[in-house]
């Protein structure tokens, strides 16, 4: 059906909506253009939906965020980058610097971070390499990416509330 917008959408400020954007930083994704987003009319429904709305570009992911040139696919740089610097005022301060930080900024909670961390935290070890593997990693890069995002869904699943 064409592109969808994040900031103009049915789930906008929805606890789905706000924890999609949590897994988006547990991969340091900062490519979040529009055009970078589908909806699909279904025409079998499935689960009860008659659209998807998929995000179907995070090539930009597993390096630093940023507007102009961002590393990506760097193990090296996306082991030592912070995932959260914090949380202020009851809302997780990630540590993010690409396009659209209103999407980020004083708008998620501890608890849409635990979730989300929650989620992702039952993914198996097979599933992980899998999708790595998918992405065309070799085994190596592959699992030092995993062992970082699951150190980051550990400290995710940590977060406190307003005085962390």
């Amino acid at each position: 059906m064409g592109d969808w917008s994040w900031q103009q959408n049915p789930f906008v400020g929805t606890k789905p909506y706000q924890r999609l954007l949590v897994m988006l930083m547990l991969f340091n994704s900062s490519d979040l253009k529009d055009s970078n987003n589908t909806v699909y009319e279904l025409t079998s429904p499935r689960e009860g939906a008659t659209r998807w709305y998929v995000v179907r570009d995070v090539g930009s992911a597993l390096g630093e965020t940023g507007k102009l040139d961002a590393k990506k696919g760097d193990p090296a740089l996306f082991e030592r980058l912070p995932f959260v610097n914090g949380v202020r005022d009851g809302f997780v301060q990630f540590n993010y610097h690409g396009w659209h930080r209103e999407l980020f900024d004083d708008r998620i909670t501890p608890d849409e971070v635990r979730w989300a961390c929650d989620l992702l935290a039952k993914l198996s070890d097979a599933q992980w390499r899998d999708a790595f593997r998918a992405g065309g990693f070799d085994a190596a890069v592959a699992d030092r990416f995993i062992r970082r995002i699951k150190s980051k869904i550990d400290e995710g699943q940590r977060i406190g509330g307003a005085g962390s």
